[in-house]
């Protein structure tokens, strides 16, 4: 590096014992003195470069030699390398003649690493000006070298220029394939081969067409699997974990060079995920790449019948016993993680039945963690299979019951887990076992183990939730239980009970009135709470007070306010990301609560709750140049490590925080409304900025916030009902322009470049919601950012409809090296079938807020959605189909005529389907059909009627019935002289009143009325039976009618009671006492 004369001299003797210092001291004093002397005098001047390289020559001590040359890298890197190109070119010309030798002779590996990324730093400035040419020969030269040491020099300066250079590695190309093809088997160096499989993994980077290189290399993936099993058997853990992450990292890639060789891989994966003789973390790793493949290869697993093999592999490994700490990673929980992600991606029928068969099996033995597992694995399924799952509910919920028995606390656990998964998912079949499961539960409060506890805790707070107004039975006995736990020595049953809680009383509602003031004086405590230690639980405490205020109401929570306040307040500004996420849901709660009322707080709250909106939650790596130029790097630099592997992280919490603060803003502009305005535009700046985000719940939490603020200025400016169809019938405010613009423009973008299916499915079902809100004025605008032209919101959106369910979109493409994946497919995952149902709702909703303008919009989805009505498709798919087409009839009107044959051709087969929630919507369709289309029906009047006779007498717990009182209905106002109606009326009358879908009863209120003023003899003739109905439509639920439908009847009782007293009161008087009640109140009022 520098002349032999040079070695003694004063200055760089001074430096070397400078990193000595660094290196070797413990005293903080004299280690700031040094680090400030190297910072200030030497880590700036290009002379430190050869005087660095020359002490890492001459240095007895490895970690003086490691530091020298991290430091020469990182000064050659500054600056775009202006310290090396400022150095003389004789001192550049000595360094590139010598630091391959020096590196070939040190004999620690992490200095040699080291130094190698010193050359690649070197190479990326010289290379790039056609200098230092003879590099890659050298390389080549020391790659087929006898000598082993020299090899692993030659490949890791290789793989480290592929770091830093691109186009000019690619021009060497098919030279480094042969080079690599004899490395990839070195037999005498392991080293050797590991590093020949991460450059390959980065020349896989620059083949980007199926050539020559591309077909070598996909040969050299036998070889690089071998090179894993030498890993696998040599014990060597970090250089299995590198192979297998090249292995991740090729299935990402857009060319598919795992194509030829995937099943053997994944069987492979899977024989290694079994063999209990690997360590955990190369079993772990095996299962990781599987699950990734599952995303990147689904089609491919799913063609070669692997999800079996894959199933086979992971069940009994999660059936292994689990660690004392489950927070970590372990074969068996990643294994359930696997089984999730195989539920996710598949459609339910290639994962549902092996997955429940093997439980079946696992229940039955004598070891409690296959128990365990059994519980664990239907957990797993929810998510991926809840409408699956559904149908086959009364198979899977005594096997939960029973094991929540179980003498084993991890398999009651566990059932717990499995349980609260059903109950968030499947909320309508759990709750109604209330009876048995909530006595169970409240049980296993008291369980000796203290992980059983807060699980059955959690799992209580998931049925409450759902259970509403049947909580009444159940409320006194949970409070006495959950705020006798708020005292458990158990923090886990604490927090849990704190949150339950909180669910508690939202579901009782004003019904909590008796324990307010005790369960306050509770939580206050709890909430006020300030050590460090305690503020998780002082969170979970702020969110119960928020819900305990909802259940309450604005007027008996009001002499709380300020106190809960002034602490919540306090909470924000306190440096805790959960404690700020919670704070920030508390105040969108309260301010639901007071409305206006809430104004004066949001001074107080909102700049606070704009900063956590701009908070950056990415953390550069300090070992990664985070150093300022007056700093050293003061780490252990491992420069064995892929420098961009983990170039920066990031912070969940901050993430949760942002997505919490968003959410929060659209709730305190919706409430607080004009008080708001100051705020709104940095808000809608911060939001449109944020749907770009890479966190999921942030990304849907901008845009949720974009879409409240559109709706909350639109019900401002214009608080009446809004009109069907474009141009809009009352010309828009200018404000909600601007915010529609911007807020419906950045969430429309966003739902363009979405590559998340489930991101899509909520951002799809909250546009549906904003269509119905602010009707035609959700489409009626233009974007404002395009630079070529301006499509109007309406184009833009049907244009992303059309891609989705033509399975186009990008977050329905998969990854997948196969090119047909996706192509003819009838079985859909059940999250891929969501978002084809979200964007029906879309259509649906689009339908009733263009009216009349919609029929040109909706003939290309007409083919799109009949597909998807076909007996080899799921309940699921049909019912969707069937039931968003009657719902875009339902919108156009009298638009829908054109498409009226194609329509009752769909509608009349699915009334023949198996599935009474197909029949239903097929029943709801043609009724909305029969009354809006301009095309005569009557002669397939005959037809239907037969067809819906049957189901009058429906007893399920579906609309089948309702719905078929409101075709018939429909029918007769139609066309009353196309009905018998000596025949059919009593069949109709005596199915009323509706038991769920009181929609209907317009529609019916309308026949009856409209029939009897005519006088029609077989009206009349079921008079007394049509007035007992119209009393049950008075009484309790009020839902059960329209305020227009109530005084249609009231007007006809007060009617017949004027000009037929005396049958009118005899009628009223056989009525049931609650009929009888409400007739009497409303003829009074």
């Amino acid at each position: 590096m520098l002349p032999p004369a040079r070695r003694q001299d004063p200055n760089v003797q001074r430096l070397e014992s400078l990193l000595a210092l660094v290196t070797n001291e413990h005293s903080t004093a004299v280690l700031s003195q040094a680090t400030a002397e190297l910072s200030s005098q030497w880590l700036k001047r290009p002379e430190t470069i050869p005087a660095l390289l020359q002490i890492i020559t001459q240095s007895q001590s490895t970690p003086v030699r490691q530091l020298a040359a991290v430091e020469a890298r990182k000064l050659i890197e500054k600056h775009h390398g202006r310290a090396w190109l400022d150095l003389a070119e004789p001192i550049r010309a000595d360094i590139k003649a010598n630091i391959l030798g020096v590196t070939v002779n040190e004999s620690h590996n992490l200095v040699r690493h080291a130094l190698a990324r010193v050359i690649s730093e070197i190479a990326k400035i010289e290379v790039a000006q056609q200098r230092w040419t003879e590099l890659i020969g050298a390389l080549h030269g020391l790659c087929t070298s006898s000598v082993a040491s020299q090899r692993e020099v030659g490949v890791y300066v290789l793989f480290t220029l592929f770091e830093v250079l691109d186009s000019q590695m690619s021009s060497f190309m098919p030279e480094l394939l042969a080079v690599f093809s004899n490395s990839v088997n070195d037999p005498e160096s392991l080293l050797v081969a590991v590093t020949t499989v991460q450059a390959l993994g980065k020349l896989a980077e620059f083949i980007d067409d199926i050539s020559s290189s591309f077909k070598t290399f996909r040969e050299l993936v036998p070889s690089m699997v071998g090179a894993l099993q030498r890993t696998i058997a040599a014990g060597d853990d970090d250089a299995a974990h590198k192979i297998f992450e090249v292995f991740e990292d090729l299935m990402v890639l857009e060319l598919p060079f795992l194509q030829k060789h995937f099943a053997d891989f994944v069987n492979l994966c899977a024989a290694i995920a079994k063999d209990t003789n690997q360590s955990d973390e190369v079993r772990s790793m095996a299962l990781s790449f599987i699950m990734t493949s599952t995303h990147y290869a689904r089609s491919k697993i799913q063609k070669q019948g692997l999800i079996p093999v894959i199933l086979e592999a992971a069940l009994p490994v999660a059936a292994e016993e689990e660690p004392a700490d489950r927070d970590e990673q372990y074969p068996a929980k990643t294994a359930l993680q696997l089984v999730n992600s195989l539920a996710v991606i598949f459609p339910p029928q290639h994962v549902f039945p092996l997955v429940m068969r093997n439980a079946v099996v696992f229940l039955q033995s004598a070891d409690a963690n296959y128990r365990r597992a059994a519980m664990l694995s239907i957990a797993v399924l929810v998510e991926g299979c809840a409408d699956h799952m559904r149908e086959r509910i009364s198979e899977i919920f005594p096997l939960i019951v029973h094991a929540m028995q179980d003498a084993a606390p991890s398999v009651r656990r566990s059932a717990c887990t499995a349980l609260g998964a059903l109950a968030e998912d499947l909320d309508d079949e759990v709750t109604v076992q209330h009876a048995v499961l909530l006595p169970l539960l409240l049980s296993m409060c008291d369980d000796p183990d203290p992980d059983v506890q807060p699980v059955a805790i959690t799992t209580i707070d998931s049925i409450v939730e759902s259970l509403d107004d049947e909580v009444a039975p159940y409320t006194d006995t949970l409070i006495q239980k959950l705020v006798g736990l708020l005292a458990s020595p158990n923090r886990k049953t604490v927090l849990s009970a704190t949150n339950c809680i909180g669910t508690l009383a939202r579901s009782a509602g004003s019904a909590f009135g008796p324990y307010f003031e005790g369960v306050m004086a509770r939580l206050y405590a709890l909430m006020s709470l300030s050590e460090t230690s305690d503020l998780d639980l002082r969170a979970v405490a702020t969110d119960a007070v928020a819900a305990v205020a909802e259940a309450m109401g604005k007027e008996a929570f009001a002499p709380y306010t300020q106190r809960v306040m002034e602490v919540a307040i306090q909470g924000i500004h306190i440096d805790n990301s959960q404690l700020r996420e919670y704070s920030y849901s508390f105040f969108g709660t309260l301010a639901r609560v007071f409305g206006e009322d809430f104004s004066p707080f949001l001074s107080l709250i909102v700049p606070q709750i704009m900063f956590s909106c701009k908070l950056q939650d990415k953390d550069w790596n300090s070992l990664l140049d985070t150093t300022t130029p007056d700093e050293v790097d003061l780490d252990d630099e491992d420069d064995d490590e892929d420098d961009d592997a983990n170039k920066f992280s990031f912070n969940s919490a901050i993430s949760h925080e942002k997505a919490s603060s968003f959410s929060a803003l659209g709730e305190l502009f919706a409430a607080t409304r004009s008080a708001f305005m100051p705020y709104v535009a940095d808000v809608l700046n911060a939001a449109n900025g944020a749907t770009q985000h890479f966190n999921e719940e942030v990304r849907i939490s901008a845009a949720q916030c974009l879409l409240r603020f559109f709706t909350t200025v639109f019900s401002m400016a214009h608080p009446g009902e809004w009109t069907p169809g474009l141009p809009l019938a009352v010309p828009a405010h200018e404000n909600v322009v601007s915010v529609a613009q911007l807020a419906l423009g950045g969430v429309i973008t966003m739902l363009e470049e979405e590559d998340s299916r489930m991101v899509m499915a909520r951002l799809l079902q909250e546009l549906t919601e904003t269509i119905k809100q602010v009707g035609p004025a959700a489409v009626a605008f233009e974007f404002t950012d395009s630079p070529h032209e301006s499509p109007r919101h309406l184009d833009a959106l049907t244009g992303l409809l059309q891609l989705l369910f033509t399975g186009e979109h990008g977050c329905q493409i998969s990854e997948d090296f196969d090119p047909s994946a996706g192509q003819g497919d009838e079985e859909l995952a059940e999250l891929d079938a969501l978002v084809i149902s979200t964007a029906a709702d879309v259509l649906g909703a689009l339908a009733a807020a263009l009216g009349p303008n919609f029929p040109h919009v909706f003939a290309p989805f007409l083919p799109l959605i009949a597909k998807h009505y076909q007996k080899s498709r799921p309940v699921s798919d049909r019912s969707m189909a069937v039931g968003s087409l009657a719902e875009i009839v339902d919108g156009l009107e009298s638009g829908i005529s054109q498409f009226t044959g194609d329509l009752l051709q769909l509608f009349m087969r699915a009334l023949r389907d198996d599935e009474e929630e197909v029949r239903s919507n097929a029943v709801f369709g043609l009724g909305v059909l029969i009354q809006y289309s301009t095309v005569d029906l009557t002669s397939y009047y005959p037809q239907l009627l037969q067809l819906l006779h049957p189901f009058f007498k429906s007893t399920a717990k579906s609309n089948l019935a309702d719905n078929a009182c409101g075709t018939v209905a429909r029918m007769i106002l139609r066309a009353p002289g196309a009905v018998p109606l000596d025949q059919v009326l009593p069949v109709f009358v005596e199915a009323l009143p509706l038991k769920r879908d009181f929609v209907e009863n317009e529609s019916v209120i309308k026949c009856l009325l409209g029939l009897l003023d005519a006088q029609n003899a077989a009206a009349v003739a079921l008079l007394p039976r049509i007035v007992h109905v119209f009393g049950q439509m008075l009484a309790p639920p009020a839902a059960q009618l329209r305020d227009a439908d109530r005084s249609s009847l009231v007007g006809f009782m007060n009617s017949m009671r004027t000009h037929r007293a005396a049958e009118f009161e005899a009628i009223v008087a056989a009525m049931p006492a609650d009929a009888r009640d409400a007739v009497v109140r409303a003829l009074t009022q």
